[in-house]
């Protein structure tokens, strides 16, 4: 017969201290697609863990959400946040940097104009046949050398590219794309996490579960569960935990049979 479909990802997990927003889980949408009798493998992604604090080096970016699929249509985990350059080796610094996936993880903050380690990522999500992909882009990061602060951007959402860093702020989260799939009512999935700053502003996490970032010793905002939202980036000051970055939240698949 035929079904509507909707497959959500796991949302990336936003990175520790001043640094970017997990990238949302990416968006595969589908409307009278046909399908037979058959036992089908359903798998739901689970949120990617926020990265660890200040000067944790080769923890410090969020890692990526998991995939959600099932008829062979298969929806990108999100992208994880890409954290502080604590150091300018090559090495260091690619383990730093903002993750493809779904949508996009926000860029970190960069102690030079030389690091790519303010770069936000871009979206890696598989277009398909009769069906209608979300992903975007995470905003880039600022560079330390611009205003004396270091401010991440925020993840991109299924609607809309995370925000750049301001001069004063963590960049905002991209919002997530809306749909009636589940209830008849709207709900908005797929939103991105937002960046945290060591100044006194922070990105807002994007609707549809995007999680908030941080500029203080508050815990950075998960994203939000079966949302497939993107965690917020963790802050400077504060206890340990409160530079760690917000998990990012979990996938859903839902199947609505057509009447």
């Amino acid at each position: 017969g035929l079904v509507d479909v909707l497959i959500v990802a796991g949302g990336g997990g936003g990175a520790g201290a001043f640094a970017g927003g997990g990238g949302a889980g990416g968006v595969v949408y589908g409307t009278n697609t046909s399908v037979t009798a058959s036992a089908f493998t359903v798998l739901i992604g689970g949120g990617g863990q926020g990265g660890l604090g200040w000067q944790n080096i080769n923890n410090m970016r969020g890692a990526n959400g998991g995939n959600s699929s099932i008829f062979g249509l298969i929806a990108s985990g999100g992208g994880g946040g890409g954290a502080f350059d604590y150091l300018y080796a090559a090495s260091a610094t690619s383990a730093q940097l903002a993750q493809p996936g779904g949508s996009g993880g926000g860029g970190g903050s960069a102690q030079s104009h030389m690091s790519p380690a303010h770069i936000g990522a871009v979206s890696n999500q598989t277009d398909y046949p009769s069906t209608l992909e979300y992903g975007n882009s995470g905003g880039n990061g600022h560079h330390h050398g611009d205003t004396g602060y270091y401010n991440g951007g925020g993840g991109g959402g299924a609607g809309a590219v995370g925000v750049t860093a301001g001069a004063g702020t963590g960049g905002h989260g991209g919002n997530g794309q809306a749909f009636t799939i589940r209830t008849g009512a709207s709900i908005t999935y797929a939103g991105g996490g937002g960046g945290s700053s060591q100044g006194t502003g922070f990105g807002t996490g994007g609707t549809g579960g995007g999680g908030a970032g941080t500029a203080t010793s508050v815990v950075a905002g998960n994203g939000g569960t079966n949302l497939g939202g993107g965690g917020g980036a963790g802050g400077y000051s504060g206890a340990s935990n409160a530079r760690n970055g917000g998990t990012g939240g979990s996938g859903i698949v839902i199947v609505r049979y057509v009447v």
